[in-house]
């Protein structure tokens, strides 16, 4: 994923300037160029359709997953439970609050596996609806966030201006050539960052972005 669209300026792919986290609780701003073959892109943006298929499988997964931690809890609980009624056999209180645990700790989880696949439904059904959209909407690009009110597992579809988007791409594997040694760059990220009011970093931001000689980077690809 990416969380901002390219431009194409000057021959190069540009991403504007954004705020950024500089850590130790400082903020700044962060501006990219991608340097590549001429006029194009090293990736390709995923559509809505391709991430909701994508999703479907993923959140199958993630449901068999979930149910699998359950059924081990529970494997583990009866594993322990003879070895625990020995090792408490003369002791009536300690084993009174071990079975009271024990039976917490089964109910809770055989509750939890029973629920899984009805939890995971809503998701699975909202799915479905999206993938009846239009043809033209299902095709353009996947730009999702998470769904603040939905325990992380639905994501929502929101555009470039939105600060939580995360843009989805994919490899194109058009764009490589494959004969190339894997140590040969055949695309060049540069990525800046700078307090804009912070006198010293400014300035030196503003020398280092003159002194980029995206040319000879260019003249770099492939080779």
């Amino acid at each position: 994923m990416i969380y901002e669209l390219p431009v194409e300026k000057d021959g190069y792919w540009y991403f504007r300037e954004k705020d950024e986290n500089m850590g130790f609780g400082m903020s700044g701003k962060s501006s990219a160029w991608l340097v590549t073959y001429d006029g194009k892109l090293p990736f390709a943006f995923v559509t809505k359709k391709e991430f909701l298929e994508k999703r479907k499988i993923n959140l199958t997964d993630e449901m068999h997953n979930t149910a699998a931690r359950y059924k081990e809890v529970l494997k583990n609980l009866e594993i322990e439970k003879p070895l625990e009624e020995v090792e408490f056999k003369d002791d009536p209180e300690k084993l009174t609050k071990y079975m009271k645990g024990y039976n917490y700790a089964k109910d809770r989880n055989e509750k939890l596996l029973a629920d899984n696949e009805k939890d995971y439904q809503p998701e699975f059904d909202k799915i479905e609806t999206m993938l009846e959209m239009p043809a033209e909407e299902l095709n353009q690009q996947a730009i999702v966030k998470q769904d603040p009110d939905a325990k992380g597992i639905s994501y929502l579809f929101t555009d470039d201006n939105d600060p939580f988007g995360e843009i989805l791409i994919k490899p194109k594997s058009g764009y490589f050539n494959k004969k190339l040694p894997r140590s040969t760059p055949q695309f060049i990220w540069v990525y800046v960052t700078w307090d804009p009011n912070e006198p010293i970093g400014s300035k030196f931001r503003e020398d280092i972005m003159k002194a980029v000689d995206f040319g000879t980077l260019k003249s770099m690809l492939g080779k």
